[in-house]
């Protein structure tokens, strides 16, 4: 694309932001299906409204505005828009915004992360569909394409924001059974296991039972050492993947026996 082509189309898609907005609205709200967008919700809890369509249908309508309407624009614009979307109400209009920026995430680089950690901390994601979603297509193809995402992602375990916060769990989850991020995963594991927040809680359970494939002893070791911090729940996904005699194990560990040997040891030693 020529420099003169390229700023027409970065203005087009700055002006018809609004526009193109509405025509996604109306195609979504033509397959809408209000039975189905009223259990959609309650299954989530009604944090966010859906219009009911299928997932098939959503990626219909995702393919059908990115090929009529968005490529091939800049990418910036590209992004803007994408972000806009995952800014709106609808759990759909979200998701579109995810698949757009998935269809470019090779070109996307590290400093973009600073302004996607915008779209949690702005409430843009608010939910585990989409914080899951935009981890999983976005985040951790991004780890994939470059190393120096792992650390931006890594640092979002401090994060004051429960989404964000799970999304440093959730990006590494497809990454971990390769045992290549076996340092970044416990140290996120680390600090969010501390969060007694139910979905930060169960994305340290997911992160550690994948990473379990790799370093099932490392797994058990970080367990029994955090015992205290997690969740039945969450304690119930880490060991989901491990024989059921080591998951028995693990439920019906106790800590404080460890405690007292370790004390008798050292007594015996000095």
């Amino acid at each position: 694309v020529s420099t003169q082509s390229t700023g027409t189309l970065m203005s087009a898609l700055g002006k018809n932001t609004k526009k193109l907005l509405d025509i996604v609205k109306q195609k979504l709200q033509e397959k809408a299906n209000k039975k189905q967008a009223e259990k959609q919700s309650n299954y989530f809890k009604n944090v966010l409204p859906f219009y009911g369509l299928t997932s098939k249908a959503v990626s219909t309508v995702f393919k059908d505005i990115y090929m009529t309407h968005v490529h091939p624009e800049p990418l910036e614009s590209i992004i803007d828009f994408a972000s806009t979307l995952i800014k709106e109400k609808h759990f759909e209009e979200k998701q579109i915004g995810v698949l757009i920026l998935n269809r470019n995430v090779k070109q996307l680089k590290p400093k973009i992360i600073p302004r996607f950690a915008e779209l949690f901390d702005q409430t843009g994601i608010n939910n585990w569909g989409i914080c899951d979603s935009f981890s999983s297509k976005v985040l951790t193809e991004m780890i994939k394409n470059n190393e120096e995402t792992s650390e931006l992602i890594q640092s979002w375990k401090n994060s004051d924001y429960l989404w964000r916060q799970r999304a440093s769990c959730i990006s590494f989850v497809r990454l971990a059974k390769y045992g290549k991020y076996n340092d970044i995963i416990f140290d996120i594991s680390s600090t969010c296991i501390r969060n007694k927040e139910r979905f930060v809680q169960l994305g340290t359970g997911w992160l550690l039972r994948e990473l379990g494939l790799a370093d099932e002893a490392g797994v058990i070791q970080f367990i029994k050492d955090n015992y205290h911090h997690f969740s039945r729940e969450g304690l119930r996904y880490a060991i989901e993947k491990m024989s059921e005699k080591k998951r028995k194990q693990l439920l019906l560990f106790n800590p404080e026996i460890l405690k007292s040997e370790s004390k008798k040891r050292k007594r015996r030693d000095t």
